[in-house]
């Protein structure tokens, strides 16, 4: 069974040969391991033999990077979205938004809107079929990430202000997000028609945070869920699964994502509250999952603690398929190649049926 056939079949919660394995990893783990071994011609994804290939769509404003200020410690700039942010040189961190680009309707809909209609000179085509060939010559399960219209919308008018005019000016915030829907539905489509064909569309949302949604689910079911129903029909119109993501935790919100149509979820954020044995006992059946790992065990290098959590977690999070397996985020800076490695031998020690 190969890494295509296996990931959709624990997708579709069917038996499978083993548990599929997949992982995230902040910029300094990609540097340090490769200083502690990896071949630096090789990417991370490849030397641990993972399951899933990934590749991403733009779907900024496509707006060029500017240097607003610098010194030793910080880089201001603005992005491709226009955002002013400030971050730590060298290291890959949450950054301070300072400032974003529309602060009216008038603005969105005079300067920004045209900005999101589709056009095939959005993608680096050669580059994208490049990356995508060499996925599926290996018969990897392939992934094509994009952000989800929440997720999307933040970055245009920022965090704060999209929870105000979810509440003040909901009909914009719908237009925002048919705009956004519109732009994955158009790049999707031609990329079908031109032979790159992703096995599923994973969508980055952050809806929540660790006490629970970022909003009601009323809203959520109101405002975001007709649009999270619109890519999932997308996707599997054209026989494809759906995975979203979404940190913190997202239990009460999961009976609407089955209803929007997700396939499985992911990351499962430990310090958030979530647990897979939960979540297997009241949704098993309806959804599969990935993640749940507690990153915060491979910063610390604790194998001791991985142990217990993977021996704890596999054996009742694979039954009946629809598992797999990888951290509750990302990879922290600071975990060793060791760590990893001793992690991912365990996994496959445990993880066959």
């Amino acid at each position: 069974m190969n890494s295509r056939e296996r990931v959709r079949r624990i997708i579709n919660r069917q038996s499978v040969d083993r548990i599929a394995i997949f992982d995230s990893f902040w910029s300094e783990v990609r540097e340090d391991f490769h200083k502690q071994g990896v071949p630096l011609d090789i990417e991370l994804e490849e030397f641990f033999d993972f399951d899933i290939g990934m590749f991403w769509f733009d779907q900024s404003f496509l707006l060029s990077h500017e240097t607003v200020a610098e010194d030793d410690e910080y880089i201001t700039f603005t992005d491709e979205w226009g955002t002013l942010n400030k971050q730590i040189k060298d290291k890959q961190t949450t950054p301070d938004l300072i400032d974003f680009p529309i602060k009216d309707r008038s603005t969105w809909e005079t300067e920004f809107k045209q900005l999101l209609q589709y056009s095939p000179n959005r993608i680096d085509w050669q580059e994208m079929r490049s990356r995508y060939d060499a996925l599926r010559a290996k018969d990897r399960y392939i992934v094509l990430s994009m952000l989800d219209p929440f997720e999307s919308t933040w970055h245009k008018i920022g965090p704060e202000f999209q929870f105000i005019y979810l509440i003040e000016h909901p009909d914009w915030m719908i237009d925002m997000y048919d705009t956004d829907t519109r732009l994955i539905e158009d790049a999707w489509s031609d990329m079908w028609a031109k032979g790159l064909q992703p096995d599923a569309l994973w969508l980055y949302g952050d809806i929540a945070y660790n006490h629970g949604m970022m909003f009601s689910p009323k809203h959520y079911q109101e405002l975001l869920l007709p649009f999270h129903a619109r890519l999932c029909e997308l996707a599997n119109r054209h026989g494809s699964q759906v995975i979203y993501h979404t940190d913190g935790n997202i239990t009460k919100g999961i009976p609407l994502l089955i209803e929007a149509g997700i396939d499985c979820l992911h990351p499962l954020e430990v310090k958030a509250g979530m647990d897979v044995r939960r979540l297997k006992q009241d949704f098993g059946d309806q959804l599969a999952f990935m993640g749940n790992i507690d990153a915060r065990l491979f910063q610390e290098n604790d194998k001791e603690g991985l142990e217990n959590e993977i021996s704890e977690k596999l054996p009742v999070a694979m039954q009946g398929s629809g598992y797999i397996f990888h951290s509750d985020h990302s990879i922290p800076p600071g975990t060793t190649l060791e760590t990893y490695r001793y992690t991912l031998n365990l996994v496959r020690d445990l993880g066959n049926f």
